[in-house]
């Protein structure tokens, strides 16, 4: 019987990947997420490494996704969709009155910050 593997990437990963994609490199990307260019490179490399496959090629001239990541950017875009509308529900459910709702993450690009 096969196992399932665990995930090995988050949401933040994929929300850097998702900019680096539509912005066509890494300084760029940077620019757009208020990070460091070392940090945008990190969370790309570590989002490649866990899933065990290179999402962009790069150039002097910035990046392309590879057919592995242009699949993947398909997909981020559904699931960073699906976590803002969670994110949302969990708020809406906080403002009836049932609770805490404990939401300290962030999700690039999406007007979602740590508290």
């Amino acid at each position: 019987m096969a196992t399932d593997s665990p995930i090995r990437f988050n949401l933040r990963q994929l929300g850097v990947f998702r900019s680096v994609a539509e912005s066509g490199g890494i300084r760029a990307a940077a620019r757009r997420l208020g990070l460091t260019q070392p940090a945008v490179t990190h969370a790309v490399r570590e989002l490649e490494q866990g899933l065990g496959v290179d999402l962009f090629v790069r150039s002097a001239k910035g990046v392309r996704l590879t057919a592995p990541g242009e699949a993947l950017l398909l997909r981020t875009q559904r699931i960073l969709h699906e976590a803002q509308s969670a994110l949302s529900l969990l708020r809406a459910t906080d403002a009836v009155g049932r609770g805490p709702a404990h939401t300290h993450f962030a999700i690039p690009e999406m007007g979602v910050k740590r508290p």
